[in-house]
């Protein structure tokens, strides 16, 4: 391989590097280790280099070193002071490394070694995972690939070698403290090779000129670094003199190092640590093979190189409470990519003559290394549930639920630098606690200047100072306490609400009529308001004064609905939140509480019908009713235009498809919903015609709808010019159409004319999983009801008053039935009538579902739920099944024991109430 040859291999190494770091940098959020670096990029330079940061009011030292802070500084002046600009610092250390990693070892080994350790490099997920964080990781492993080649050169007798990783050795002592253990392996390394030459090296001015500058570097560390060396001397004097004692066992922490360079931060070995001990095999056979003298005095060095920074935190770990990790000796990565390279190319070697066997030893070897850090690299982008302090989710959280009048009380765990970036805009007061409980302030004063309090209970409640904390706010109303997705600690945000709105009557505006439940909780007023600005959705604030009653308050919930002209405009259930209320609620008065309710964008401006449906219970069954129709202006106020991005779907000349939203799948039988958003380019734009379709991809209608555009109070001529405006629509897909993928496509006509569309994207059609029958029904029976045979039924309890029993119908499906049908079982009683009932189309996993999407052999398991009231009378009560059709309730012919069922009831069984 010519050296041109190799400069374009690594060059295009580096830049795919470059393309993997910067792929998603910004995806996890920033955290508590990273909130430290903004403070010290943020703080004046003098206090940089003092290693001093100031946290929430108190003044801190901070042991990191001062290099990759104030380079960062430097950076953010040019790049700015974004997430993605701040973190493309740390991802361009992970770049360098890869081509850092290639001269390393091509100086040791030859172009082969160093093309795979390059590649390994590139793939490295530890590499990946740092460098999306703003600290001084990755910077750590190009310094130390730097400083080890050049301790390699320089053991040579090379000079300026020696020059250099003296200057390296200091930068990198001043990025990180940890580097000491590689630099003593370094020294190692160099006093083996210089000491026979030592005598004649005194003798020359250069030696003396180099041991002066060594003073000078370790003056000057000590003059920068003062504050943290002192800090470094106390905390050597506290382990000396009282030591943990504890340790890191050896095996793990090697595992852990293995496991990290190999799987990352983010997977581990699925093995169990089969792999990881092949690994660690590969760097041993880099270090003992070949048994010749080649690259024998390289060998020995590298495992100088990763031996003795490992044996040092492994030794210091018995001292100090910080135990030994990974990230702590990240820079001997690059010799463990070396040695594991140097071990697949030995290994396809070491079998010689045997050339077969040698090539599938090697290639299994380097495929499990190669597929292994693949495997690794994928998951340092998937988010698994410990794959970030979720901070950006946290400051979502706060940013959609704001009002005027709250405030963010933050504890020492939260970073304090991170919140700006996750609650942005947000005009969120945020006051550290100790402003409170160690300040003389008064305290109901200051806390009633807010209509809510959000508290970040981060630690968990026995993070510092959580117990106080919630001391303080303990008098006000706790209304929730929400969890967030964690890897170091436990992040929670709590909702006080300081000024509980408990009325007396309800404003006379928000009055309405209901059927409300007699002695129940219930909705007695509404009202709309402007909503939140900063929620990345349109939407409305919702206020209901809620009149307490006599019942539960759990499991309540509401939807809400606006209509027009028979469709739904707006499906949005919620959680009516009543649970936590205030003490002065009592029977009678009123509760106000505020909503946020999500709308979809461009929302017509015409009239609706306005349903509120309260829900209690497990089944949410709907307690109480309120409908009303609103004027044209009602939502006026209150419903944000939502601007449309560039990603537009289609551009016609007079208006623009904004958003395309539908189902990307939909099953026999089912609707498919299609909203179409546009934005018209002048507020006089013609009507015309939509016609939308689903088509096979080769050809061939499936099923097809076409209308006016827009509504009939509001067409393309009412349009405001450049905002949005909603269109829906609705595609019923036949019960016999074929499962597979479809193209949806979009036509518009003007006066029978085809003037202009487009391709909205591809759906599928999904078939119904098949369900066996029925084998062993509690109760087995001969009979059917049409195309359906009835198996048996089976019950759960026994049947008694005021109680819900559930009975289970067993049936399965003889031939494809012609005719959508009902399921049903009713209670009759002794007098002959009806004492309950449930009828419910066939009940699946996939929800109800029509009798014509079923295949013969399909097995049905309905649930149905019989209630009997307390006041049923004493006597024999007899079930009956059957089936009857969904479009005019006639029943389905049905037979039992080969003989037709009366009134087409086939008859399950008796039971006796006393």
């Amino acid at each position: 391989m010519t050296f041109r040859r190799e400069l374009w291999l690594i060059a295009l190494l580096t830049l795919i590097a470059f393309a993997l770091r910067m792929a998603d940098l910004t995806a996890r959020s920033l955290w508590l280790d990273e909130s430290f670096t903004l403070l010290r990029i943020q703080g004046a330079w003098a206090e940089m280099f003092a290693n001093t940061v100031w946290r929430q009011g108190i003044l801190t030292t901070d042991l990191n070193p001062p290099l990759y802070f104030a380079l960062l500084k430097v950076w953010a002046s040019f790049a700015g002071l974004s997430e993605f600009a701040l973190k493309s610092f740390s991802a361009f250390w992970a770049v360098i490394v890869v081509p850092l990693t290639f001269v390393l070892a091509r100086s040791l080994f030859g172009r082969r070694v160093a093309m795979l350790a390059a590649v390994l490099a590139l793939l490295c997920p530890a590499y990946q995972w740092y460098a999306a964080e703003l600290r001084m990781y990755t910077m750590m492993a190009a310094l130390g690939a730097l400083s080890t080649l050049l301790v390699f050169r320089a053991a040579k007798g090379r000079g300026g070698a020696l020059a250099g990783w003296l200057v390296v050795t200091a930068l990198a002592l001043f990025t990180h403290f940890s580097f000491i253990s590689l630099a003593l392996a370094q020294a190692v390394i160099l006093l083996m090779a210089l000491l026979p030459k030592l005598r004649a090296m005194m003798r020359r001015r250069a030696f003396w000129l180099g041991l002066a500058l060594v003073g000078a570097g370790v003056a000057g560390v000590a003059i920068l670094g003062n504050a943290t060396l002192q800090r470094g001397v106390q905390l050597a004097q506290l382990a000396l003199s009282n030591p943990s004692g504890r340790g890191t066992p050896a095996l793990g922490f090697v595992n852990e190092i293995i496991g990290a360079t190999v799987f990352g931060m983010n997977a581990g070995d699925p093995t169990g640590g089969w792999l990881n001990a092949l690994f660690a095999s590969l760097v041993a056979m880099g270090v003992v093979l070949p048994l010749s003298r080649r690259f024998l005095l390289a060998r020995i060095r590298l495992a100088v190189i990763v031996v003795l920074p490992v044996a040092f935190w492994l030794v210091l770990s018995l001292l100090l409470e910080n135990q030994a990790s990974f990230r702590y000796v990240i820079f001997i990565v690059p010799a463990l990519h070396g040695l594991m390279a140097q071990g697949v190319v030995v290994l396809a070697g070491a079998l010689r003559p045997a050339r077969w066997p040698r090539m599938a030893v090697a290639g299994l070897a380097l495929i499990a290394l190669l597929a292994a850090s693949l495997h690794g690299l994928g998951y340092a982008f998937a988010r698994t549930p410990t794959f970030q302090d979720d901070w950006r989710a946290f400051g979502d959280y706060l940013r959609q639920s704001w009002r005027a009048g709250d405030a963010l009380v933050i504890n020492l765990n939260t970073p304090e630098a991170v919140m700006p970036y996750v609650i942005g805009d947000a005009p969120l007061p945020i006051i550290p606690i100790r402003d409170w409980i160690e300040k003389p302030v008064d305290l109901q004063k200051e806390i009633a200047r807010f209509s809510r309090i959000w508290y970040a209970n981060i630690g968990g409640n026995g993070g510092y100072p959580n117990a106080p904390a919630q001391n303080v706010l303990s008098p006000y109303l706790l209304k929730s306490r929400i969890a967030f997705p964690a890897r170091t600690t436990a992040i929670e945000l709590l909702q006080y609400d300081i000024h509980p709105q408990v009325l007396a009557a309800v404003p006379a505006t928000a009055a309405v009529a209901s059927d409300a439940p007699a002695d129940g909780t219930a909705i007695a007023g509404f009202a709309f308001a402007p909503g939140n600005p900063y929620h990345r959705n349109a939407n409305f604030a919702l206020s209901l004064f809620w009149r307490r009653g006599e019942d539960d308050l759990d499991n309540r919930a509401v939807t809400m609905r606006l209509m027009h002209a028979g469709e739904v405009w707006l499906d949005w259930t919620f959680d009516a939140a009543l649970g936590a209320h205030p003490e002065a609620w009592t029977k009678d008065a009123l509760y106000r509480m505020d909503y946020l309710i999500p709308v979809p964008p461009g929302l017509p401006a015409v009239s609706y019908e306005l349903e509120l449906l309260s829900r209690a219970g497990d089944k949410g069954d709907v307690v109480q009713r309120v409908a009303q129709a609103l004027p044209q202006d009602a939502l006026a106020c209150c419903v944000r235009v939502a601007q449309a991005n560039t990603n537009d779907v289609w551009r016609a000349g007079d208006v623009t498809l904004a958003i395309a939203e539908f189902a990307g799948a939909a099953k026999p039988g089912q609707a498919l919903p299609v909203a179409l958003t546009w934005r018209p380019a002048r507020g006089d734009t013609a009507a015309w015609q939509t016609e939308l379709r689903v088509e096979g991809l080769l050809g061939g209608v499936v099923v097809s709808t076409q209308r006016d555009a827009g509504l009939a109070e509001f067409l393309p001529s009412q349009w405001p010019a450049n905002e949005l405006v909603r269109d829906q629509y609705a595609l019923q897909i036949p019960f016999r159409a074929a499962p597979g993928l479809y193209r949806l496509s979009l036509a518009r006509w003007r006066n029978g004319v085809a003037v202009d569309g487009a391709s909205l994207g591809l759906i599928r059609i999904e078939d119904y999983p098949r369900a066996p029958a029925a084998t062993n029904p509690q109760h087995a029976l001969n009979a059917r009801a049409g195309e359906i045979a009835l198996l048996g039924y089976s019950v759960k309890g026994d049947f008694e008053r005021g109680k819900t029993t559930d009975v289970f119908t067993h049936w399965r499906v003889e031939a494809a039935p012609a005719r959508d049908g009902v399921l049903f079982v009713h209670v009759i009683g002794p007098d002959g009538k009806l004492a309950s009932q449930d009828d419910n189309p066939p009940l699946t996993r996939d929800g109800p579902r029509s009798t014509l999407t079923f295949r013969a052999g399909d097995g049905i398991d309905q649930r149905h739920r019989i209630d009997l009231k307390p006041d049923l009378p004493a006597g024999e009560y007899t079930l009956y099944a059957g089936i009857y059709d969904r479009e005019g309730g006639a029943r389905w012919p049905a037979q039992q024991d080969g003989a037709p069922a009366l009134n087409d009831l086939v008859k399950l069984g008796v039971f006796t109430l006393p």
